[in-house]
Order: structure tokens, then sequence, then C-alpha cells
């Protein structure tokens, strides 16, 4: 019976079955829905905002419009202020460089303790997806936006976004499934952390019935070769059961350091531009060197 499971699980995990999905933009969330990122400098923030509409389009919109008004943003914006009353001199300097790499742009103003307060939002990604409200189907959009105060230049970094996790992944597929948990395969995390605890379950059942034929075999001379067939059986069953927890639990480590994950926001925290001056000996005399670092 152990083994009839133990197949039917690995069928599952080897030829998915097609099921049918609620419409959506993609088939994982992306990470940053329940994670939000962090900025590598203190002149924006990153705010997520949920929203509903009858399509994603107007979903989208209404995220937008929802973020004027949305409480955490003007946390958010409250928090920007305060870190940069005393930077903003400094940061004066990058705005002419790091402007260009701002696209769609919406600028709004947004009122915080009675003060009107100019600011830009950035979007960074989106995801919508149709679920049940009220009894009623609508459409379900989260958008990642980037809020810096327009008055403070912000310094926005190098985001990207992408589907690997590398390292991440593998060190959490140690304890089998956590690294596709980890990266928002959760079917599969589940189902591999189940196929592992049942071909344990498979091993110790195995293991224990052999051993009791084994006693049996000595107690019961008169059906030795009887219970020395069974004993032989349930031993085969023991390796089979260690072959496929073997092998399930590489296929976890490749697959946890390989295989696509939900999508994910990758902040670089841009460096500013340095210029420096040290004296240099070259073959020919000595000079003066200059280096410009970005």
């Amino acid at each position: 019976m152990v083994m009839k499971y133990l197949g039917i699980l690995i069928l599952l995990l080897i030829f998915p079955t097609v099921t049918i999905q609620a419409q959506k933009s993609d088939k994982m969330k992306p990470r940053w829905i329940a994670e939000t990122p962090r900025p590598g400098n203190p002149t924006y923030d990153f705010v997520v905002v949920r929203g509903y509409g009858d399509n994603p389009q107007a979903a989208s919109q209404a995220c937008l419009n929802k973020l004027i008004s949305n409480e955490d943003l003007k946390s958010s914006v409250q928090a920007i202020v305060n870190r940069n009353q005393q930077s903003v001199q400094q940061q004066s300097i990058d705005n002419g460089v790091l402007t260009e790499h701002i696209s769609n742009t919406v600028t709004m103003d947004v009122s915080i303790n009675g003060k009107q307060i100019n600011i830009m939002v950035n979007p960074v990604d989106e995801y919508w997806e149709y679920t049940t409200l009220n009894g009623k189907s609508v459409c379900e959009c989260y958008s990642l936006y980037m809020v810096a105060v327009s008055s403070l230049p912000p310094i926005y970094d190098n985001i990207t976004l992408t589907r690997h996790y590398g390292g991440r992944g593998l060190l959490r597929s140690l304890i089998p499934g956590m690294g596709q948990i980890y990266k928002g395969s959760m079917a599969k995390g589940i189902s591999i952390m189940g196929g592992e605890a049942l071909c344990i379950a498979g091993i110790i059942l195995s293991e224990s019935t052999r051993a009791s034929y084994v006693r049996k075999m000595k107690e019961q001379p008169d059906h030795f070769q009887t219970y020395h067939t069974k004993a032989t059986n349930w031993e085969t069953g023991r390796n089979i059961c260690i072959g496929v927890a073997a092998a399930l639990y590489v296929y976890n480590l490749i697959d946890a350091a390989v295989a696509k994950g939900a999508r994910r926001v990758v902040v670089k925290p841009r460096q500013q531009i340095r210029f420096s001056v040290a004296p240099a000996v070259m073959n020919d005399g000595m000079g003066i060197g200059f280096a410009l670092n970005f």
C-alpha cells in the first residue's frame, strides 16, 4: 500500500495535473507582495497598494487612485522627510545624473499634518488576478511603487525584477520542499515535503516488518523459508524507499537552485560619483593619476 501511494505521488511530481485556475497575470504572486523590498538609500521608499476593479486596467487605476489617500503612503513620505532633513544639499549633486532613469513618473500632492507635500511616484511592478469579493467576481490588483519627496532629489537605485534565487533557494532546500515554498511554488514544495515524509514512513515500516520476519525465522524454524521470502521482499521495499528518498532529495536541491520562482525585486544601491587624484608610477617616469568611480 505504501509503495502504491509513493508511486502515485512520484507521477504527480513528474507529470503535474492540469487544473483550472482563476485568471491571473502570472502563475505565482510576486514575492514583493508579502515582503516589501528595502530601498538602498533614504531618499525614497517602496509602497505596495491593493485595488479592485472590473478588469485589470480598472484595478490598476484603482491602485493609483488609492495611493493618494493611503495612510501607509503618508507615513512613508513623512519618514522620508524626517530622514533627509540634513542631507538635502549633498543629494542634490547627483540629481542631474539620476533623474534620466525615472520612467512613467506620476506627480501628486499629499497632505501631511495640514501641509501639502509634492511627491513623485514611480511604478515598479504589478500583479493582478480575478477573485470573488462579496459574491461578485472582481479583478484584484497589487501595485509596487517607488515613492519620493520631489523637494528632495531622489536617488533611485538600480532595480531589477528576477525569478532566479540561486543560493537563497538552495540553502532553504536542505529541508526538503522549503526552497520551493520560499520561491513561491507552494504546491511543489508541499509535494516534495510530503514525498520525503512518505518515503521515510515507507523505510520505517519496511524495516520494522523485515525485522519482525527475521525474528520469526529464528523463533519458528519450521517456517524459515516462508519468513525468509517475506523478509527479503520487505528489504527490497525498504531499499526502494531509500533510493526514491535520495533521488527526490537530489531533485529537491537542484530544483531549488535552478528553477524559476516568484518574481522578486533586487535592489542594487547606486554608488555616487567620486573623483580622485593620486601620484602614479609609470615605466618612463612619474605622473599624476585621475580616477572617476561610478
